[in-house]
């Protein structure tokens, strides 16, 4: 039998947003990213996949060389602002709201690291991959070995 003390306590959207919110600065001002649910985040993924699929392929980038991946990021990052201020403003509706205001006033420079801020919010494992490669790396080859 299950009684009221046993059943998890249910948490609003507030509280479960509020963990993970990243503030950050335009021009001044300061506005929230808030994490996205499941299926908002892999929309907003599949949608930057798509508009920077073309610019990897021009640029013949292999998903496993982070070489070749950095190399394509730099060139998204420096030859392609306007579409980093378009996936960011796709990312929150604050911001969106107040682009005409954030262009007058912030710098490119800014847009960049919030940008970073929200792929940071759209990719949360990416600092476990990152860690379970650090990881690898102080491992002696020959204890990866299976043979």
């Amino acid at each position: 039998m299950t009684t009221e003390n046993d059943k998890p306590q249910e948490r609003t959207e507030e509280q479960i947003v509020s963990v993970a919110t990243v503030r950050v600065t335009l021009g001044g001002s300061t506005y929230e990213l808030k994490p996205k649910v499941i299926n908002e985040a892999a929309r907003w993924r599949e949608k930057l996949l798509n508009r920077v699929a073309p610019l990897f392929t021009a640029l013949d980038v292999k998903p496993d060389d982070p070489e070749s991946f950095s190399i394509a990021l730099q060139a998204l990052l420096l030859n392609f602002p306007d579409l980093i201020c378009e996936l960011t403003c796709d990312w929150s509706d604050g911001i969106r709201d107040n682009l005409d205001k954030i262009k007058e006033e912030a710098t490119d420079q800014e847009m960049v690291t919030v940008f970073t801020a929200v792929l940071s919010l759209a990719y949360p494992f990416s600092f476990v991959v990152a860690t379970m490669g650090q990881l690898l790396k102080s491992v002696p080859a020959t204890a990866r070995s299976t043979n």
